[in-house]
């Protein structure tokens, strides 16, 4: 008898192994996919006109932030490295303001 529980537990943990590499493989082509949809978003610039609308609307409002204050050496940004992948109005401390991703 002892013997037959032996086996299941080891039969139950090599099951558990092979489901943990399952979930870790799907894991890891969910992360592979969301990088990917991201970077195909990221360069977009070129070739979608929403997403070069949505980039010069955003550089232009980073653009009129950092000019308000007194940096002499602004960064630069590059319109293309601008698109957003999401954006969502939030409320913090009592003020409205908008989340750029």
């Amino acid at each position: 008898a002892m013997a037959f529980h032996r086996q299941a537990d080891e039969e139950k943990v090599a099951r558990l192994q092979r489901k943990n590499l399952q979930c870790m493989d799907r894991l890891a082509k969910v992360q592979a996919h969301k990088r990917q949809s991201i970077i195909s978003l990221r360069d977009s610039y070129g070739t979608s006109l929403r997403a070069a609308q949505a980039a010069d609307s955003l550089l232009a409002k980073i653009n009129g932030s950092l000019q308000t204050q007194s940096h002499d050496d602004l960064p630069h940004y590059d319109p293309s490295s601008m698109v957003p992948v999401l954006s969502c109005n939030i409320l913090s401390s009592g003020s409205p303001g908008t989340v750029y991703v």
